[in-house]
């Protein structure tokens, strides 16, 4: 996804985005909002993002249930419903969802120590977090 939005930008679209599988890659000066799923609550929506440029995917069991597994005990990960990260690049963001995910509750102090990454967080028992810089993003 992050190849096709740079493919379109040399194309000449000032604006776009590009989805694949809810992880999204927008470019351009236009304000993005992009709703992210209530991971415990089908068909709602947990927040919406917002940001010029700038890349968001999410990991958790929203659409997919419980699909990544923690690699040390083969079980899915416990404490969060999600986390959505959000960051320049899609690829490095996708990816930083995806092992925050894994590390449960540890996962909001590694993001903190990201540099260019927030990361926004739903538990398993439907609290929520966010990291210190993540409000930016809010709608």
């Amino acid at each position: 996804m992050e190849r096709a939005a740079a493919i379109l930008t040399a194309a000449g679209p000032a604006g776009h985005s590009v989805n694949g599988g809810g992880d999204v890659q927008c470019s351009g000066d236009r304000l993005w909002r992009i709703g992210i799923a209530d991971p415990l609550h089908h068909g709602r929506l947990a927040l919406v993002v917002t940001g010029r440029d700038f890349a968001v995917a999410t990991s958790g069991v929203a659409e997919r249930r419980e699909h990544i597994i923690d690699p040390y005990t083969g079980l899915p990960p416990a404490g969060l419903a999600s986390i959505t990260v959000v960051g320049a690049g899609l690829a490095e963001t996708d990816a930083y969802a995806t092992a925050a995910f894994a590390m449960g509750s540890a996962a909001r102090d590694w993001v903190e120590g990201l540099d260019g990454y927030e990361a926004f967080a739903v538990t398993a028992a439907g609290a929520t977090w966010q990291t210190s810089g993540f409000g930016r993003y809010k709608d």
